[in-house]
């Protein structure tokens, strides 16, 4: 398991009839005390070790089998994060192929990746199905309208494509920094860090700095070729 919030997978009782616990990034032994209950009987019935990874010598780090302490400084690599570069990568795949095919029709670009996605999912959920019984209603509304929010936002796009060049909207896609920024500071009481910051800075300049060397180029090329004369 790892700490990243609320555990909302499997049982944690499973843990019980595992022969080798891993606890990631969680300093179990004081916050998730049911957690090393079923770790421990693990241990003490069926020989189980128990493997904990984090940045910090910590109590639960004291009780393990197995201890490995991340260099400090690394710890944005857990398994954890890695998630948000998967998801990076796969927008950036979505925008390409998105813009590589604009010329579609919008209704079909709109709903192959949509039935793909939800394909993928369902394959997924079958394997948490206790997680989305003990959903609230109220998470449940929200995925119904991010679901709806993210359709839009996918057909707009597409049209978006279809009517301007790819230079000319670049621009415009640097938006939504602007926007986590405001959310996550009015929403969650959090705010980027001033190395966050730099590498958003840096993203959305190299961004621009791009989209203007290539409209200027477009232009230079343009007065190079000279006003054009019909006979």
């Amino acid at each position: 398991m790892m700490g990243a919030g609320k555990l909302a997978g499997p049982d944690p009782r499973e843990m019980a009839k595992s022969d080798c616990v891993v606890i990631w990034g969680t300093n179990a032994v004081h916050t998730q005390v049911n957690v090393m209950t079923h770790a421990t009987r693990a241990r003490k019935e069926r020989g189980a070790k128990i493997v904990v990874v984090d940045i910090y010598d910590n109590a639960t780090m004291k009780q393990a089998d197995m201890g490995l302490i991340v260099k400090p400084g690394t710890d944005v690599f857990r398994g954890a994060s890695l998630l948000a570069l998967a998801s990076a990568a796969f927008y950036a795949t979505f925008q390409i192929m998105t813009r590589r095919m604009a010329s579609e029709d919008a209704g079909v670009l709109l709903f192959y990746p949509a039935l793909v996605g939800t394909l993928a999912m369902s394959v997924a959920l079958a394997f948490s199905l206790d997680s989305i019984v003990a959903m609230p209603w109220t998470h449940v509304a929200m995925l119904v309208v991010g679901g709806m929010v993210g359709t839009l936002g996918h057909f707009l796009f597409i049209l978006a494509f279809q009517r301007g060049a790819a230079s000319a909207l670049t621009p415009f896609t640097y938006v939504h920094l602007v926007w986590a920024t405001l959310i996550g500071w009015l929403v969650f009481d959090t705010f980027p860090d001033g190395w966050s910051l730099a590498g958003m800075a840096i993203i959305a300049g190299s961004g621009l700095w791009i989209t203007l060397h290539e409209r200027w180029r477009g232009a230079a090329d343009d007065a190079r070729a000279g006003p054009v004369t019909v006979d």
